[in-house]
């Protein structure tokens, strides 16, 4: 007996760009807006409380690879928004790199747990958490090695003394 295909449904990817847009929107005007206040040496480079992370984590939980394709399309936008202009360097192949490193951080928490891909129900809110900060791991690792391939001199780390 054939798998049938997986059904992709043009209301679910509304849903999740919509909530993806509105997350980012409020990471960027506000978030990001209280940081600068509050830590204006740390906002240049990473944000904090990263909102649209979490509808990242809970499109993939609940959709399994199909929350990446559901994501793909609001995360490019809001990535050209953002990053569009910007004087510094960024590249699109973050995007990818970040939904899939959040799909393996849920996939080594589902491993850890025992858990089945479509058996999302059985997960408490704690696990949830749990799988948020184990994608945001792997997500910050994955970017780094995107963003920084070059290795620092010795002498920049302060280890020339």
């Amino acid at each position: 007996m054939k798998k049938p295909l997986p059904h992709f449904s043009w209301l679910d990817l509304g849903v999740i760009s919509l909530a993806y847009i509105i997350s980012f929107s409020l990471m960027l005007g506000l978030v990001t807006s209280l940081q600068y206040i509050l830590l204006p040496e740390v906002t240049q480079y990473v944000s904090l409380l990263f909102l649209p992370h979490g509808v990242r984590v809970l499109a993939i939980h609940y959709y399994g690879w199909k929350g990446i394709v559901y994501l793909l399309p609001s995360s490019t936008l809001m990535w050209f928004v953002s990053k569009f202009g910007a004087a510094f360097n960024t590249f699109m192949i973050a995007i990818i790199v970040s939904l899939l490193a959040c799909y393996v951080g849920l996939g080594i928490i589902r491993w850890i747990t025992k858990v089945s891909e479509h058996d999302y129900q059985s997960w408490s809110w704690q696990v949830l958490l749990l799988a948020g900060a184990a994608c945001s791991i792997v997500s910050s690792l994955s970017l780094s090695f995107v963003h920084f391939d070059t290795v620092i001199p010795p002498e920049s780390k302060g280890l020339d003394k």
